[in-house]
């Protein structure tokens, strides 16, 4: 768990206060989104006999957009709504950045939670015996 806290606290020490919150927010929003879009979708196409893939292939491409939406509200707070104020071209590079490092984090952060729940659960299975386990002779019933 403290790696996870690791990660986040890098972000912020690398990318500063307002990327780091716009890239966890990011991951936030997307998954919020993702989630019923995968299972509306999955029983949209499971009764059309289509693949999966035609809209996981296309969900995969939406932190960027979340990304520049999160990132242009940022920006527009941060120069008082001046529409002319803002650069473009930077704010788009900083949306494909911004949403790839949430797809990063994202994923990093995903595979340290397995590891850790796998972890626990290897330890309670050792520390605990099974339920249809005989008892010892030297047991009482």
């Amino acid at each position: 768990m403290e790696t996870i806290v690791k990660s986040v606290g890098d972000l912020f020490t690398r990318y500063g206060a307002r990327s780091a919150l716009v890239i966890l927010l990011t991951i936030v929003l997307v998954n919020l989104i993702k989630k019923p879009v995968y299972k509306k979708a999955g029983a949209y196409l499971a009764a059309k006999g289509c693949d999966k893939n035609v809209v996981t292939r296309y969900v995969t491409l939406l932190p960027v957009p979340v990304a520049f939406v999160l990132d242009l509200a940022a920006e527009l707070f941060a120069t008082g709504f001046a529409l002319g104020a803002i650069v473009w071209p930077d704010m788009l590079s900083r949306a494909v950045l911004y949403g790839g490092l949430a797809i990063a984090t994202y994923e990093g952060v995903k595979k340290q939670l397995q590891a850790y729940a796998a972890q626990k659960t290897a330890a309670q299975k050792t520390a605990a015996p099974p339920a249809d386990a005989e008892p010892a002779d030297d047991e009482q019933p």
